[in-house]
C-alpha cells in the first residue's frame, strides 16, 4: 500500500500540522460511499466525513470531486478484471465449477450492484470519459467470461459461434443482474435470476 503525507490546516487559522494517512484505505472508504449513494448524490460533506480528511488534503491529494471519482472507477474496473482474469486463468482445472464461481463473483455484490453498471446508467450518456470507461469493462468481461465458457463446456464441444453466443447472453445477464440489482428488484426476483442462471449452465 502506498502512503502519502500532506500538510493538513487544523480548524485555527493560519496554523497546519502534518497529516499522514493510507491512501488505499482512504480509497476503499470513497469507493463504498460512491457505491452506496452514486456520483450525483453525494456531497463533499460525505466524501470529507467518509475519508477523514479536510478539503485542503483532499484536493492536494486527489484532486476535485470528478478527478477523485474517476480514479475511484479505474481502480475498481482494475481489481474486479483482476479478479475475473484469475478465475479465466484457473477455470481449466475446474471446468463448470469455475463457470459457477465467476457467477457468484457477480451475485456476490447483492444489492449494490456493480460500481461500474451503477455508473453507467446515472452518468454514461452525459460523460464521455464513463462511458469509455464502461465500454472497456464490458470487453474485459467478455473477454474472461469466454475464456471461463469455454473450458466449462469443452467437453461437449460447442464450436465457436455456440461459445460466443452463451457469452453474450451470460453477459447481458450480469449486466442486467447488476441494475435490477441496484434498481429495486426484490429478494425473490434476485434469487429466481440465480438459480436461473445456475439451471442454464448445467445443461451446457
Amino acid at each position: 500500500m502506498s502512503t502519502i503525507e500532506t500538510a493538513e490546516a487544523s480548524d485555527a487559522p493560519g496554523r497546519g500540522r502534518p497529516r499522514k494517512f493510507d491512501e488505499e484505505t482512504v480509497l476503499d472508504a470513497l469507493t463504498a460511499l460512491f457505491w452506496e449513494k452514486g456520483y450525483e448524490a453525494t456531497s463533499m460533506a460525505d466524501i470529507l466525513k467518509a475519508s477523514g480528511l479536510n478539503k485542503s488534503s483532499l484536493y492536494n491529494s486527489f484532486g476535485s470531486k470528478k478527478d477523485l471519482f474517476r480514479r475511484i472507477l479505474d481502480r475498481y474496473v482494475e481489481t474486479r478484471m483482476e479478479g475475473f482474469a484469475q478465475m479465466a486463468e484457473a477455470s481449466g482445472a475446474a471446468g463448470k465449477g469455475a463457470l459457477r464461481a465467476f457467477l457468484e463473483a457477480v451475485f456476490a455484490f447483492g444489492r449494490a450492484g456493480c460500481l461500474a453498471v451503477n455508473t453507467t446508467t446515472e452518468l454514461g450518456t452525459s460523460d464521455a470519459a464513463v462511458s469509455n470507461v464502461a465500454r472497456i469493462y464490458r470487453t474485459r468481461i467478455r473477454a474472461a467470461l469466454r475464456i471461463v465458457i469455454e473450458a466449462a463446456t469443452a467437453h461437449a464441444n460447442p464450436g465457436a459461434e455456440l461459445t460466443e453466443a452463451r457469452t453474450e447472453m451470460l453477459l447481458g445477464f450480469l449486466l442486467g443482474y447488476a441494475m435490477s440489482a441496484r434498481t429495486g428488484a426484490d429478494e425473490a426476483e434476485m434469487t429466481g435470476f440465480t438459480a436461473a442462471a445456475y439451471t442454464i449452465i448445467e445443461d451446457w
